[in-house]
């Protein structure tokens, strides 16, 4: 397994998230993902992914606030209220 930060996924998804903003102008700040695996022996294992400058304690914050604290809304609504 390759260390954090190692990887190009990371960077591969920061470019996805980059090209497809929810309103036109918005800027990605950043992002984190968590993944689960299954490993040969059927354990799962959970990989978090973020911004590949972000630190892990930044990436964690992340989705303590998203989970905890965040107003969840749906692209379509988003882009809804910008245009108003």
């Amino acid at each position: 397994m390759r260390p954090y930060g190692t990887s190009s996924a990371d960077g591969e998804l920061d470019a996805v998230l980059r090209s497809e903003p929810p309103v036109d102008g918005a800027t990605l700040n950043g992002w984190v993902a968590l993944a689960e695996w299954a490993v040969p022996g059927g354990e799962p294992m959970l990989v978090l992914m973020g911004r590949p400058e972000a630190s892990l304690l930044q990436m964690k914050a992340y989705l303590h606030s998203g989970i905890l604290n965040m107003v969840w809304r749906v692209y379509s609504d988003v882009a809804r209220s910008a245009s108003n």
